[in-house]
């Protein structure tokens, strides 16, 4: 999570230093996931010689993947993530193919999940709140299917009508999300993004028949939308489509845009922003390429109590 949010700026993975005023380097975003995947790569082989049970209780998030059988299939599935993020396509299938990913329309939701809840010592789930609210550009920008004339059915499945509209930075939504609730769980990793990332590495592999069948797939089975011609669902424009509505407000659409496509497409969603009050043009939203090194963390980097910045690493 840490590298997904500073990207190029990098992230410490030295962190196990027994005084704490001993910091670790700041490493260049290569190093930080060629670590990440050595790890859940050293993971996954004790897993497979971890028994047939673990001597610990997991949370209910991790049902279906409480024994090192599955939870190693669980790592997997994040080991396939990582290695889409570095460009290690072939590494990617091959992790997936020890994952739980499967075609079934019945099992997209199938994963593990970060558990909340309201009883004593739980953690409710924050993202149930008012202040959240559906951006009013999802709606309009769903497909419909062509024959039925119905939109996207992850439209329908995800998003629920406001009694009144809700403005938030001078955007006016009539939407909310239907799924959160303060004990409904927020997936880590689930078998639709599975599907999506499979995609995503036989499409950076040239294999666009095996991309644009994974695509349409989930068009068809998630959406509701009929299919596309293999020169048009095998497009990273397509799958970062596909992406935004199958893993809505799961946080993945900034890291996706920013992977995929162009961050100033995210600004172009909000361009039908009102004037301010005195009728001079609302300013622009800033999209950042990636979160900045706090500046504490800076300065205990650098000695430096006036530094903003620090250098990775390779």
């Amino acid at each position: 999570m840490l590298i997904k949010t500073r990207d190029e700026l990098g992230a410490v993975i030295d962190v196990n230093a027994s005084d704490l005023t001993d910091l670790g380097p700041v490493r260049c975003k290569p190093a930080v996931l060629d670590h990440i995947i050595q790890l859940l790569t050293d993971a996954s082989a004790e897993l497979a010689n971890a028994g047939e049970s673990f001597a610990f209780p997991l949370s209910a998030g991790f049902a279906g993947f409480d024994t090192p059988a599955t939870f190693q299939q669980f790592v997997n599935a994040l080991l396939a993530r990582v290695h889409v993020y570095d460009g290690n396509f072939q590494d990617a299938l091959d992790a997936l193919e020890n994952s739980f990913i499967v075609l079934d329309a019945e099992q997209l939701d199938t994963g593990v999940y970060h558990s909340f809840g309201t009883g004593a010592g739980d953690s409710p789930n924050q993202a149930n709140t008012i202040n959240i609210v559906a951006h009013p550009q999802i709606r309009p920008d769903a497909e419909t299917n062509a024959t039925s004339g119905m939109i996207d059915a992850r439209v329908t499945r995800k998003l629920v009508g406001l009694a009144e509209p809700v403005t938030r930075a001078g955007l006016a939504s009539s939407d909310d999300f239907t799924f959160f609730s303060n004990e409904d769980p927020i997936a880590i990793i689930r078998n639709e993004e599975l599907i999506l990332l499979r995609a995503e590495a036989n499409l950076g592999l040239g294999n666009t028949a095996d991309a644009a069948d994974d695509i349409n797939w989930i068009r068809v089975n998630s959406g509701g939308l009929e299919t596309l011609p293999e020169g048009d669902a095998a497009t990273e424009a397509e799958l970062l489509r596909q992406r935004r509505y199958s893993l809505m407000y799961e946080g993945h659409r900034w890291v996706d845009t920013r992977r995929l496509g162009d961050l100033a497409a995210l600004l172009e969603e909000d361009e039908d922003r009102p004037d301010n009050a005195d009728g001079s043009p609302a300013a622009p939203f800033f999209v950042p390429d990636a979160f900045p090194i706090p500046e504490p963390e800076v300065a205990a980097q650098t000695g430096d109590p006036s530094a903003t910045v620090v250098a990775c690493q390779d």
